[in-house]
């Protein structure tokens, strides 16, 4: 694709070294991929972006899925609402998901993918969770100006 800024999974501000829910994996051909585990609680993905220009931005990922229905719910900043960020299944290869749109401000930003908890659930629970809250595999994130 052209143009836009490309921010590569594993360039977020937190977690920085794996963590129970997130791996950072070295790819073969020696680059780096971010893995978001099926199983433990969720867990945020914190990216700090800068934009030359406020205004509404469309937000895609390039993901491998194994299972159907997968989603990120993403904050921008202080937004109100989490923006529902479909990932596509992708039968275990690289496939990119449909952009959503956030809001952002010139300079610094906050962009925050995170999932569900369900109120109830125990860390035991969890790791019954349904097929939804399988593994991502994250290469980057792309923001385009919308026109």
């Amino acid at each position: 694709g052209q143009g836009g800024i490309r921010i590569p999974a594993v360039a977020c501000t937190s977690p920085t070294a794996n963590t129970a829910k997130v791996v950072f994996m070295k790819t073969r051909e020696g680059g780096m991929n971010l893995h978001y585990k099926r199983w433990e609680m969720p867990e945020p993905l914190m990216y700090e972006i800068e934009v030359p220009a406020a205004g509404q931005y469309a937000l895609t990922a390039n993901v491998v899925t194994v299972n159907r229905d997968q989603f990120f719910l993403v904050t921008a900043n202080d937004a109100k609402e989490p923006v529902r960020m479909e990932m596509p299944y992708t039968v275990g290869k690289w496939g990119a998901t449909a952009p959503v749109t956030v809001s952002l401000t010139k300079g610094m930003n906050k962009l925050s993918f995170n999932r569900t908890v369900i109120p109830d659930f125990i860390k035991e629970g969890y790791k019954f969770a349904g097929p939804e809250y399988g593994g991502i595999t994250i290469k980057d994130f792309v923001l385009k100006p919308v026109k």
